[in-house]
């Protein structure tokens, strides 16, 4: 996975995110972490972390609305 975000990155592409925190034995609830730092990148990559799975729908909104502006978002929680 390391490599193939490598290339994607390198040719200019952005992997962005939506990760639902979950705290079921054995899940890790480091998923925003985790996105961060393996999965998103590129110019203005972003992660949004919904506070619960019932908030998916607003993310994904948030996140079309978010890419298709090219903006960041402001809330430091949810940003790279």
């Amino acid at each position: 996975m390391t490599e193939s975000r490598r290339r994607a990155v390198a040719k200019g592409y952005i992997i962005n995110a939506i990760a639902v925190e979950r705290t079921e034995p054995g899940v890790t609830t480091e998923l925003p972490d985790y996105f961060r730092e393996n999965v998103i990148g590129g110019a203005g990559s972003f992660v949004i972390a919904p506070a619960s799975p019932a908030d998916y729908s607003v993310a994904i909104r948030r996140k079309l609305v978010l890419e298709i502006s090219s903006a960041a978002p402001s809330n430091d929680r949810t940003t790279r």
